[in-house]
């Protein structure tokens, strides 16, 4: 378990990108929607433009996050539903 108080977002470009750099817009929602376990979760989104910039992403939470509790939502989303969000 981590012993930071908080959220981090870090990232590293690649060395060879010239004038490319990655643009980040973060979104964090807290959903409160009937599903199987009826417990609110929370969201994070990211949307990257330049992504082909980075070599690394890195997501920290203040307390352990299991893989099995882990859903990547982009395949689901719709590129309107997407628009809503972000």
């Amino acid at each position: 378990m981590s012993n930071k108080k908080s959220f981090g977002f870090f990232y590293k470009e690649k060395s060879n990108n010239g004038d490319e750099h990655a643009e980040f817009v973060a979104h964090i929602n807290v959903w409160n929607v009937s599903d199987k376990s009826g417990l609110p979760f929370i969201d994070f989104g990211l949307l990257i433009k330049n992504y082909k910039a980075l070599d690394s992403v890195v997501f920290t939470a203040p307390f352990q996050i299991d893989s099995e509790n882990v859903d990547d939502l982009s395949h689901i989303l719709k590129e309107n539903e997407i628009q809503l969000i972000f």
